[in-house]
């Protein structure tokens, strides 16, 4: 099945990047698939990612998780139809891992309404 992300680099820090991703469709481990086909796969995924950043990650940075967080859905309610944006907050694990990275606090907020 045919399957659509848009991916936008947000920070580099060496051979890591934090990314924004899109899914334009809603196929099962969408984001996780298409980011390790492009050899970027998410920290914490012990399905399609790389055991060796994972338990550096766990080590370096405390992130015992899938390094994936929703920032914001956009959707439409379920009974009006009457558009919603959902937003939440980075958690404190993840946002210590992307400051570990060199990544600024506001980094996700600020390029959200880019990708809609």
């Amino acid at each position: 099945m045919p399957a659509v992300t848009d991916i936008r680099t947000l920070h580099r820090a060496g051979r890591y990047a934090v990314v924004a991703a899109a899914p334009r469709t809603g196929r099962l481990h969408q984001i996780r698939r298409h980011l390790k086909h492009i050899s970027c796969p998410l920290i914490g995924d012990v399905r399609y990612g790389k055991g060796e950043h994972n338990r550096l990650f766990r080590e370096q940075h405390d992130l015992h998780r899938l390094a994936l967080h929703a920032r914001s859905l956009r959707l439409h309610h379920p009974v009006s139809g009457a558009p919603l944006l959902l937003t939440a907050a980075v958690p404190a694990d993840l946002a210590g891992a992307l400051a570990g990275l060199g990544a600024p606090a506001s980094l996700l907020a600020d390029v959200l309404d880019d990708m809609s």
